[in-house]
């Protein structure tokens, strides 16, 4: 596990419009269609953020959950609603690759096991680094971040 870089950050509480979205790869859906509803509103001519996260659950029982950080002024619509994350201290990795997610993921585990970072029972987040490419490359750049307790 030496070639793992890990990193303790602490995200910080913000708002985000949220859209989950359940069907057999639901991932380029919910990601493409909020950057679509954001981009409509103009959502995008800034600095911003994109977090995903699913239910690690195969076939047509997976959903996958996007979130774009947005300004306090923003209000849902259809399908998106506008949540609040109240942020936390996570450990976290980039990861280059969509088939090195899910092995990535248990080395971190492994990573703050081992180093005494306790994982909490919350949803561990992957941040796209990469947003607006679309179609998603292959080789897309992912940050995950794995909460962990002080």
């Amino acid at each position: 596990m030496s070639d793992l870089r890990v990193q303790i950050e602490r995200l910080a509480p913000m708002q985000v419009a949220a859209l989950t979205v359940n069907e057999t790869s639901p991932e380029s859906t919910a990601i493409n269609t909020v950057l679509d509803w954001a981009r409509e509103r103009d959502l995008l001519a800034r600095d911003f953020r994109l977090f995903g996260f699913d239910n690690c659950q195969p076939g047509l029982d997976h959903t996958y959950t996007v979130w774009l950080d947005v300004e306090e002024d923003v209000k849902p619509e259809g399908d998106i609603s506008v949540e609040a994350f109240p942020g936390g201290l996570y450990a976290t990795t980039e990861v280059i690759g969509v088939a090195n997610i899910s092995p990535s993921w248990e080395r971190l585990l492994a990573w703050c096991k081992e180093h005494g970072h306790p994982p909490l029972d919350q949803v561990g987040l992957e941040e796209h680094l990469e947003a607006l490419a679309d179609p998603l490359p292959e080789f897309l750049r992912v940050k995950l971040y794995l909460p962990i307790g002080a």
